[in-house]
């Protein structure tokens, strides 16, 4: 008597493979503008220099994105960053800040919800746009 294989319900499933061109991957982050994912934290290897929150000591930038030490925040200080890893966005919001009016969302840490800075969504003018993508980071943000 000979057994007939039949195929296994996981392999007669398709899934939807992931864009790998860079093209629409940069489409898709300018479309969605979260900086981790919600479901999982990023790893950086130990040899990298980072920057970490302050309260929980999750990784949230490499010192590569680092655009400025010397930048101002609401609270003072703050670095300047081109990205973050481990963050998640609040709600988009017009804000007045010392530069002019702002449209900016709330950056907290993924890991412990602490608040962090904001990110630069659209800037009032010209002289101002180099801010717009950037993540000023306040206090709650220590280097290693």
């Amino acid at each position: 008597m000979q057994h007939q294989a039949t195929p296994s319900a996981s392999s007669s499933a398709q899934s939807t493979p992931l864009p790998t061109d860079p093209s629409a991957i940069t489409l898709l982050s300018r479309l969605c503008p979260t900086t981790t994912s919600t479901l999982d934290l990023h790893h950086v290897p130990a040899d990298k220099a980072v920057f970490s929150c302050a309260k929980c000591s999750e990784v949230l930038a490499l010192q590569d994105e680092l655009v400025s030490k010397a930048f101002m925040g609401r609270s003072g200080r703050a670095y300047l960053m081109n990205s973050t890893i481990n963050t998640r966005l609040g709600k988009r919001e017009e804000r007045k800040l010392m530069t002019g009016k702002h449209t900016v969302a709330d950056l907290h840490c993924a890991a412990c919800g602490q608040e962090l800075g904001w990110m630069y969504i659209k800037a009032p003018n010209g002289e101002q746009r180099y801010k717009e993508g950037g993540y000023p980071n306040e206090r709650h943000t220590t280097r290693r």
